[in-house]
């Protein structure tokens, strides 16, 4: 990859953690936060329902949906595989460059602090936690490789990773 072009920051995809739908919504009232010249950024809520009706999910976990071969079967017809169709639309239009990164907010009841998630090692994420770990050395990095197939909507992009805060109530 020789350069970012565009940023995606969900937040919401399980509807009950709300820093990330915050945050996000915040994104989307002053887009100056996050505007940058050198990149476009995008900020999307992910499980819209869930999100209004204060549950983890309404059919099924949205951030277990974004398999190629689910986001392919057009008989999967749950709320949350057709909002996983719609997000993957977002992020990867057709005849249109892909997002580049996706950062994936989550909170937990878990004392995780701010943790970064990976699902490899690759160099510009481990050069990404090692600046903000520098920045704040309370920062934690995991690497997870087992993540890469389990459908999360990080697996959308090869920068793809979560920001997980906790423990939040």
């Amino acid at each position: 990859m020789s350069q970012i072009e565009r940023v995606a920051i969900v937040g919401g995809n399980h509807g009950n953690e709300l820093t990330g739908v915050h945050l996000v919504k915040k994104f989307q009232q002053y887009p100056n936060l996050i505007n940058r010249a050198s990149f476009e950024t995008l900020a999307l809520l992910g499980n819209l329902k869930a999100i209004e009706e204060g549950k983890r999910y309404i059919e099924k976990d949205l951030n277990r949906c974004f398999t190629n071969q689910g986001l392919q079967n057009p008989q999967l017809l749950s709320y949350e595989d057709i909002r996983a169709k719609a997000i993957q639309q977002i992020l990867q239009p057709q005849n249109q460059p892909f997002v580049d990164v996706i950062v994936d907010l989550h909170s937990t009841t878990a004392n995780m602090g701010l943790s970064l998630i990976f699902c490899d090692m690759h160099p510009f994420l481990l050069r990404l936690g090692a600046y903000l770990s520098s920045i704040n050395p309370l920062v934690k990095v995991f690497i997870n490789q087992e993540s890469k197939e389990n459908g999360f909507l990080r697996s959308l992009c090869e920068l793809g990773f979560v920001i997980e805060v906790g423990a939040v109530a």
